[in-house]
C-alpha cells in the first residue's frame, strides 16, 4: 500500500509539472488523470 501511495504522489507531481509546462487548465488535467487511472486499473 505504501508503494502505491508513493507512486500516486509521484504521478501527481509529474502531472502538476506537465500542467505548468503545457499550461493546461485544471479541468483538462483532471480529465487526463482520470483517463490515465482508468487505463491503469482496466
Amino acid at each position: 500500500m505504501k508503494a502505491g501511495a508513493a507512486v500516486l504522489k509521484l504521478l501527481c507531481a509529474v502531472l502538476r509539472l506537465l500542467s505548468i509546462i503545457r499550461k493546461n487548465t485544471p479541468a483538462e488535467l483532471h480529465r487526463k488523470r482520470n483517463h490515465f487511472m482508468n487505463s491503469v486499473t482496466a
